[in-house]
């Protein structure tokens, strides 16, 4: 027999404990201690009201986490992750945890439902898809080290500005409808932008990445987490510009130095720069979606 308790009614510890152990073995390393358990909950607008832990015969069996925002004038949930622990696997809980999940989504009146698996996860896609859930994207994380120098090649009549998020939501251009993760409200205090500008001054590109820095102060990494450019003739040419703008540094010659992306939407023209500057691909995502009341 499953039954449900919310989270709401369960401490960091037991969270924590079953997190780690449904985790345990996946594809990518997911152990995280109570401090960035609650770093996922914060960023990912988490609501342990809206979240629950299986119970099977009595002893805790899965979890399953839910976030919500308001998109576009669309209310969104995100299934910030489900985990079954390996003895339970089999017996129904991950079933039972998405049927319970969408009653929730019902009960709230969700418009849209999404979610990232592993793309290497086939039996949970497979699952996901059984309850209407359909893929949407592939997002990918790719990264290089002692890339090759990434100075301008050409001349160019574009603008390059260097700001913050907050810039970026003021743009036309802006795409609000990304990954959960990607999301710019993900990444409020840590994170740099590029805009392109046209010669009439029109935004045509932006880029959303962070730099990661030691001890001692050194940036040691740069993680590319949007890269949008609008549909115009030369469109490979000013995404790679833009990326040249963002990953242009100093210690790119360094081995210790690293770029890379970060659940990143991804389309020709990216794949094809990547693959020019020597970038290979450590795992991919799929995103997930489904329209729950068809606006």
């Amino acid at each position: 027999m499953i039954i449900f308790r919310s989270l709401r009614d369960c401490t960091w510890r037991e969270m924590t404990d079953i997190w780690n152990e449904a985790f345990e073995g996946y594809f990518v390393p997911l152990h995280f201690d109570e401090k960035q358990l609650n770093v996922h909950f914060a960023k990912g607008d988490i609501s342990p009201q809206h979240s629950c832990l299986a119970y099977y015969d009595g002893k805790p069996a899965g979890f399953i986490l839910n976030g919500f925002r308001k998109i576009d004038g669309k209310k969104v949930a995100w299934n910030g992750g489900t985990g079954v622990k390996k003895e339970f696997r089999g017996k129904g809980v991950g079933r039972a945890l998405i049927q319970e999940c969408l009653n929730l989504y019902k009960e709230e009146q969700v418009d849209i439902a999404t979610l990232e698996a592993i793309e290497l996860n086939i039996p949970a896609i497979r699952l996901y898809e059984k309850f209407g859930y359909s893929i949407t994207d592939n997002l990918y994380f790719y990264t290089a080290k002692n890339i090759s120098d990434l100075s301008p090649t050409s001349k160019t009549d574009c603008k390059f500005i260097h700001t913050n998020n907050k810039t970026i939501r003021k743009l036309t251009i802006w795409n609000k409808w990304t990954p959960w993760q990607n999301q710019i409200t993900n990444f409020t205090d840590d994170s740099r932008a590029v805009i392109v500008l046209d010669r009439c001054k029109n935004p045509i590109a932006y880029a959303l990445y962070r730099d990661i820095f030691d001890d001692d102060g050194d940036k040691v990494q740069t993680v590319l987490l949007h890269c949008e450019v609008t549909e115009i003739t030369n469109k490979k040419d000013i995404t790679k510009l833009l990326l040249a703008q963002v990953f242009h540094s100093p210690n790119n010659k360094d081995k210790n130095y690293f770029c890379s992306t970060y659940n990143l939407l991804i389309n020709i023209h990216l794949k094809s720069i990547f693959q020019e500057w020597g970038f290979s691909k450590q795992t991919g995502q799929v995103w997930m979606q489904q329209n729950l009341t068809g606006k």
